[in-house]
């Protein structure tokens, strides 16, 4: 879990089925220096209906600009949403994108425009992604096997208390005393 991972905005938070988790691209000064994206790698090709982003319980990190693509080999993509003006959410529950039963293999979640965050940088960050197979299953989970690779992860930790208390000792190690 993110209280136990030195690293709390990893991509892997984004397959790991809990909504306290979340990934964080590396921080921008300015809302459109470059994009952000994430990748979900599904263990063989499916057909699934839909796709569902789940947003992060604060709300933040949502992009304005927002692109879905789905593909079948990685070098052939179908864009399946895109819009320069995105609504953000309102409250935490999953945004899904319907786009009709086809086989899938990977999804991809391009983010521009990226709104500021609590830390002072834009940054597209969110708790989860599901790709939805026609049974209703979410199948981007890695214990059913997904991976995912993303643009970048913010390896900014001091955000937390819980960082500050992992390291007290080796700051006290390093000379920092009272």
């Amino acid at each position: 879990t993110a209280r136990a991972n030195i690293q709390p905005f990893l991509e892997v938070h984004l397959i790991d089925g809990d909504p306290e988790t979340h990934w964080c691209c590396r921080g921008q000064t300015r809302a459109d220096v470059e994009q952000a994206w994430a990748r979900i790698d599904l263990p063989k090709e499916t057909v699934v209906r839909s796709m569902a982003i789940v947003p992060r319980e604060d709300l933040q990190g949502f992009p304005r600009h927002l692109c879905v693509r789905v593909s079948r080999d990685g070098c052939n993509w179908d864009t399946v949403y895109e819009s320069r003006n995105t609504t953000p959410p309102t409250d935490s529950q999953p945004i899904e994108f319907s786009f009709g039963p086809r086989p899938v293999k990977q999804v991809w979640i391009i983010g521009r425009d990226l709104p500021m965050t609590n830390f002072g940088l834009h940054a597209f960050s969110i708790s989860g992604i599901q790709v939805i197979d026609i049974g209703g299953e979410n199948i981007a989970l890695h214990s059913r096997a997904a991976g995912v690779i993303a643009s970048s992860f913010e390896p900014w930790i001091a955000c937390y208390r819980e960082s500050h208390q992992w390291l007290w000792a080796a700051h006290y190690d390093l000379g920092t005393k009272w």
